[in-house]
């Protein structure tokens, strides 16, 4: 029975995931080699690492180098198992691994007689909006290991604390050590939820014996002292395999034969050495958590902007939303909290997954990231009320299954409509109860980020000059040119540090020699200095270990006069046309004083969004209205007008600019993507839309290498 409820389950759980094959499916513009692309950007650097380790590409990328991520070695293993290529392997490994899932609740289930139970957390929890988000179709990051593991080390901890049988604590430690191979971000969750079974132990152990909680060094039971040692071993902060080899040599030392306890207690002592020594597990736990809330962050007395505040999923969300990503509506998660409290009443070793808790409530300072981890502990809890308000309510086999299914129904309901879509926003009851009981018109669906007629060109610029060259771009399109073009850049998806200034700074300019000079200055720095964790702005900003004078530093390289390093390498400017969605957010981290922290004066662009046309010669973008007939752009919040300057109209690949008034604001409206963007001189006259947008170049500097309606792309000269 248990084997066919996993089965069930996890079927469940993989045709959810792979339901927006049926919107994604005729959209040939994002089909690259016959097959749909994945659709998360992070995920490119590890199939550029299954590039490296299968066809010798990226050899001269100084960020891939020592040993390869998990994930990209499990990602060949399905390769050679299934005989996919890697674009498939991307595609559908999300949905294939994530959807494990249900086994280990479904266990937890059994663990406690209760199958019907795991059976309907598994239901809910593998589609629960977070997990689902994280895990769809083409998601492929680490996203797809990151909560399952979690779940079954709970598994295995639980079934210790309840059987009292060591074992247990070693397949945890085992689980722990591969997970730290596919996931070792997972470091701080688990070390939480560690601690909390450790000290559930130690008062368990003590009670049943009749000492104090803090006399855990009098407990005689071998069994505990076992799973101690284990627990911690497992958790300790080594390199997976020689947690695991470690792991193996205490069990092999357990059954060979009986130790004493005195010597037991003394391995206990000496893991929990081992354990605080090699993890430092206090300090790294708040160092992760002041950087997800810090707004900047400080280096050598010079004050960058933390990336985290630009990214939508690091920062702050509204509660409700909150509750709708860990369990579908605001209803749904005060139903959960009390079971969860009542779970605990009951079963008093459900206390160890707070931390799962706290980490997905963290989300509403935190971000949205954080909220995948209360799913699973969620579902547990809701699923869990569910049974035993049933079982109060109703004598009878049918009164408790009508019920159970009713409140299931209920839980259930918002996960499953914001995977297919349901019921019309113009309905009012539907949008009265959004904030506590949404019912998602439209399905959710994730986008490629590029079509195959951008990626095209990055692939062309794959075959211009060597894989030692370097492309300057935003880290949002890193992995995509890793990827695709066997190239290296100075930040990415993963390496968006310090460096983000120079490269701000760069496509920010007004100054054509101060991004051609800036350009080869930063790279030969980076290039000159390789390493997984090197920094341009080291070697740039800093001299004797003291900051520069950032200003002055930028307006000597900004000369004419200036005289750059030699070139040992080809470095290209990539302007993809979509990057006008983000303009703001790249700015922000040049338009500041890096040597005081303060920011410079707010300059604007506003109102980037869908075109939509109202009237005649009227159109809105955002909560913008441009008139065209009075040449103003109108607030729709405040009704402010604003004469308008320029109107620039992007037909294909060709530029019509119309001056419209002396003074005023920008009107940028771009046909081939539908986007209008409404911005001030600091915008327009930035290298991102002059170079990228409008094809103005200083010849002498840049060559024009690609150019079509979609990206433009620029060779240096110097």
């Amino acid at each position: 029975m248990t084997i066919f409820l996993i089965a069930v389950a996890y079927t469940f759980s993989y045709l959810f995931h792979i339901y927006t094959l049926t919107i994604l499916a005729p959209l040939k513009m994002f089909y690259w080699h016959g097959e749909l692309m994945a659709v998360n950007p992070d995920g490119y650097y590890f199939g550029a690492w299954v590039q490296k380790l299968l066809y010798g590409m990226h050899q001269y990328n100084p960020r891939m180098t020592g040993s390869p991520p998990g994930l990209s070695i499990v990602t060949i293993g399905v390769m050679k198992l299934f005989h996919w290529d890697i674009d498939k392997a991307m595609l559908y490994m999300p949905p294939l691994i994530s959807s494990l899932i249900v086994v280990p609740l479904i266990l937890i289930g059994k663990l406690y007689n209760r199958l019907e139970w795991g059976f309907l957390a598994a239901l809910l929890g593998s589609i629960g909006w977070s997990f689902y988000n994280r895990t769809l179709l083409g998601y492929y990051d680490t996203d797809m290991f990151s909560v399952m593991g979690v779940v079954f080390i709970l598994y295995f901890w639980l079934r210790g604390l309840k059987e009292r049988e060591s074992w247990s604590f070693f397949w945890g430690g085992v689980v722990t050590s591969l997970y730290f191979f596919v996931y070792p971000n997972a470091r701080p969750i688990v070390y939480a939820v560690g601690i909390l079974t450790l000290l559930y132990l130690f008062i368990v152990s003590t009670r049943e014996e009749g000492h104090k909680w803090w006399e855990i060094w009098k407990v005689e039971n071998p069994e505990v002292w076992k799973g101690l040692i284990f627990l911690l071993v497992g958790v300790s902060k080594l390199v997976w395999w020689a947690n695991l080899l470690l792991l193996i040599g205490v069990a092999f030392l357990f059954r060979r034969k009986p130790l004493p306890v005195k010597f037991l207690k003394i391995g206990g002592g000496i893991a929990f050495l081992f354990f605080a020594i090699t993890t430092n597990f206090v300090a790294y736990i708040i160092h992760r958590t002041l950087f997800f809330i810090s707004s900047t962050q400080s280096k050598g007395g010079l004050h960058f902007l933390n990336v985290n505040k630009t990214i939508r999923e690091t920062t702050a969300i509204p509660f409700y939303l909150v509750a709708d990503r860990i369990i579908g509506s605001l209803l749904g998660l005060i139903f959960a909290v009390v079971g969860y409290l009542w779970l605990v009443w009951k079963r008093r070793e459900f206390v160890i997954a707070l931390p799962l808790w706290g980490v997905g409530l963290f989300a509403a300072i935190g971000g949205l990231r954080f909220t995948i981890y209360a799913v699973p502990i969620a579902a547990l809890s809701a699923t869990f009320l569910t049974l035993e308000l049933a079982g109060r309510w109703s004598k009878s086999r049918v009164g408790r299954w009508a019920i159970t299914s009713l409140l299931f129904l209920f839980l259930i309901a918002p996960n499953i409509t914001h995977i297919i879509g349901c019921c019309s926003a113009d309905r009012k009851l539907v949008a009265k109860m959004r904030k506590i009981y949404p019912l998602p018109t439209p399905p959710y669906v994730m986008y490629p980020l590029f079509t195959n007629r951008e990626i095209a060109t990055l692939v062309e610029l794959g075959k211009m000059g060597s894989p030692k060259d370097y492309v300057i771009s935003w880290w949002d399109y890193g992995y995509f040119i890793l990827y695709y073009s066997n190239k290296n850049t100075l930040i990415d998806g993963g390496k968006h540090t310090e460096d983000n200034f120079l490269v701000s700074a760069i496509l920010m300019s007004h100054n054509p020699y101060l991004v051609a000079n800036l350009s080869r200055l930063a790279v030969e720095a980076y290039a000159a200095h390789p390493g997984v964790s090197t920094k341009a702005v080291n070697y740039l900003l800093y001299k004797n270990g003291k900051p520069i004078n950032v200003a002055q530093f930028l307006e000597k390289v900004g000369s004419p006069d200036f005289t750059p390093p030699k070139p040992t390498r080809n470095i290209y400017l990539f302007f993809p046309l979509r990057m006008v969605n983000i303009l703001y957010a790249v700015s922000e981290f040049s338009d500041r004083d890096l040597n005081s922290g303060e920011s410079f004066a707010r300059h604007h662009i506003y109102g980037v969004g869908r075109i939509v046309e109202v009237g005649p010669r009227q159109l809105v973008v955002g909560r913008v209205l441009i008139d065209l007939r009075r040449g103003v752009v109108v607030s729709l919040v405040d009704r402010r007008e604003v004469p308008i300057k320029r109107l620039i109209v992007r037909l294909g690949n060709q530029t019509n600019i119309t001056q419209v008034n002396p003074v005023g604001i920008n009107v940028m409206l771009i046909s081939s993507l539908r986007l209008g963007a409404i911005m001030d001189d600091y915008f327009y006259n930035s290298a991102a839309i002059q170079m990228g947008v409008l094809g103005n170049y200083d010849p002498n500097l840049f060559k024009l290498v690609v150019d079509t309606p979609l990206i433009k792309i620029y060779q240096l000269k110097r």
